[in-house]
C-alpha cells in the first residue's frame, strides 16, 4: 500500500483514537487545513485496509471492535459525534457510565438535560462527573432508544413486540427464531424494553449468544423485570414455541403468567381438562428467565391484542 498523503498517519491516528467521526470532524481534530485531506488519505488506504467509511459517512478503523455498551450503540445505531469538541481530563478520570478510563471527555452536566437530573444522580460519577466521547454520543443519540440488537460487526436491529404492519421492523418472536442459526457464540448487546422513554442502556450487558446471553428486560409493569437476565437462546425458542400455543387459544398474558384457570369463560371454551394440562406444563416455566421473556415477546399468527402494541 502506498500513502502519498504526507498527513495519512496524523488522520489514521485521529480515527483509532475518536472512532465513528465524519471527514470533517477528523480534519478538525487532525488540525488540517481542509477536509480533502481526509478525502486523499481515504483514496490512498488500498481497498480501506485500515480505514473504513459506513453508510452515513463514519469513519472506522478497519479492525475496530466495540468493547463497551456505549461503543455498541454507536457503531450498530451510527450515531454521529457531537458538534462539540471533548476537553482535556486530569489524570485518573473515568468515565461516569462505563467506567473506562478517559483523557478527554464531556462534562455529565452538559450532555444530559436538566429534566433527566434523576439519571445523573444513578451514574457512578454523579452529576460532576465525565462522560467518555462514545458514552455522550449514546446518551445524546438515543433517547428514544427502544429495544436494540447489536451484534459485534456493527449489525444492528430494531425490533418491536408486536408485528409491524408495514414490514419495515421486525417483531422479537420473529427475530429470536431467525438470530439462532447465523449468530450463535458472536458478541451482542441485547435490551428488550416496553418503555421506549426509559433510559436503560447503561445497565445492559454484553455478551455471548448462546445458552447464557444476556438481555437486559425492562418490563415493570406487567413482568416486574428491570434487570439483565441470563438467556439459554434454544431453551428461549422452546418456551416461546409453546406460550405461543396457549396464546393462540385466546388466553391473556396476564393469564399465562399466574394462571388460565383465572380465565374462566376461556377455561370451558377450551376445556377443562385440555387447559389443566396447559396449566401443568406452565407451572415449572413460569420461574425461568426464558418464560417471562416468551410472554412479554409472544405474538399469535394472525393477529395481535391490543396489549401487544407496545
Amino acid at each position: 500500500m502506498t500513502r502519498h498523503n504526507h498527513n495519512y498517519e496524523r488522520i489514521y491516528t485521529v480515527v483509532c483514537r475518536l472512532p465513528g467521526m465524519r471527514r470533517t470532524d477528523v480534519q478538525l481534530r487532525a488540525g488540517l487545513a481542509s477536509r480533502s485531506c481526509v478525502t486523499r488519505a481515504l483514496a490512498n488506504d488500498f481497498e480501506g485496509a485500515l480505514m473504513m467509511e459506513d453508510e452515513k459517512g463514519l469513519l472506522w478503523p478497519a479492525d475496530f471492535t466495540p468493547r463497551s455498551v456505549a461503543d455498541y450503540l454507536v457503531f450498530g445505531m451510527k450515531i454521529a459525534p457531537l458538534k462539540s469538541l471533548p476537553t482535556p481530563v486530569s489524570d485518573g478520570t473515568h468515565c461516569a457510565i462505563t467506567g473506562v478510563p478517559i483523557s478527554f471527555g464531556y462534562p455529565a452536566h452538559d450532555i444530559v438535560p436538566d429534566a433527566a437530573g434523576e439519571f445523573l444522580d444513578l451514574l457512578p460519577g454523579g452529576a460532576g462527573g465525565y462522560l467518555s466521547e462514545m458514552a455522550a454520543r449514546a446518551l445524546k443519540g438515543s433517547w428514544n432508544l427502544g429495544s436494540r440488537v447489536i451484534f459485534e460487526d456493527g449489525t444492528h436491529y430494531h425490533p418491536l413486540i408486536a408485528r409491524d404492519p408495514k414490514g419495515k421492523r421486525p417483531c422479537w418472536s420473529d427475530l429470536v427464531r431467525e438470530l439462532w442459526p447465523i449468530r450463535r457464540n458472536e458478541n451482542v448487546l441485547m435490551i428488550l424494553t416496553t418503555d421506549v422513554k426509559k433510559r436503560v442502556w447503561h445497565r445492559a450487558r454484553i455478551g455471548a449468544f448462546g445458552t447464557a446471553t444476556p438481555v437486559f428486560v425492562y418490563d415493570v409493569i406487567d413482568s416486574g423485570l428491570s434487570s439483565v437476565q441470563s438467556i439459554n437462546w434454544p431453551v428461549l425458542m422452546e418456551t416461546l414455541d409453546f406460550v405461543e400455543e396457549v396464546y393462540e387459544k385466546g388466553f391473556s398474558k396476564n393469564g399465562i403468567r399466574q394462571s388460565l384457570l383465572r380465565e374462566w369463560s376461556r377455561v370451558q371454551s377450551v376445556g377443562i381438562r385440555q387447559v389443566i394440562g396447559l396449566e401443568n406444563r406452565l407451572k415449572p416455566l413460569r420461574a425461568m428467565s426464558e418464560f417471562a421473556m416468551a410472554v412479554i415477546i409472544a405474538q399469535k399468527k394472525e393477529h395481535q391484542n391490543n396489549e401487544d402494541q407496545s
